[in-house]
């Protein structure tokens, strides 16, 4: 398999294992994740990625009368744990002051509805004056 595959592969064993371990999940239950990384429509998407993972040790696969499942293995757990303290590492390493000036400087959430309310209103005058 080629890396771009591996990686997206890995994408999604990081999102089977982001909320801790489900246990067996159905395929049919990544079409959300999947509407981001399957650009091309490839209707074995899912099937390939997790044949990537499988091969890999990563997850196990079993086919039931509902369906395919797939669940992740010891090996998959621990990539995952690995990932997600690689990421806690990475943000700390982020200065996130900026972003919270930015975010603290946006109006609220009333601000907002009054604005758009004002608008409305003065739309509706506005076109109340043309009919008149």
């Amino acid at each position: 398999m080629d890396d771009f595959t591996s990686r997206t592969a890995d994408h999604m064993l990081d999102y089977l294992g982001s909320d801790g371990d489900p246990g067996w999940v159905f395929f049919r239950q990544f079409g959300e994740w999947e509407c981001l990384y399957n650009l091309e429509n490839d209707r074995k998407f899912v099937s390939r990625l997790a044949r990537n993972l499988e091969e890999r040790g990563l997850i196990e696969v079993r086919r039931i009368a509902e369906g395919t499942q797939l669940r992740m293995t010891d090996a998959g757990r621990q990539q995952v744990e690995q990932r997600q303290r690689e990421d806690e590492e990475n943000d700390k390493l982020i200065d996130w002051s900026e972003l919270q000036a930015t975010l603290d400087a946006l109006p609220s959430e009333e601000e907002w509805m009054a604005k758009i309310a004002q608008e409305i209103a003065e739309e509706q005058a506005t076109a109340g004056d043309a009919n008149a």
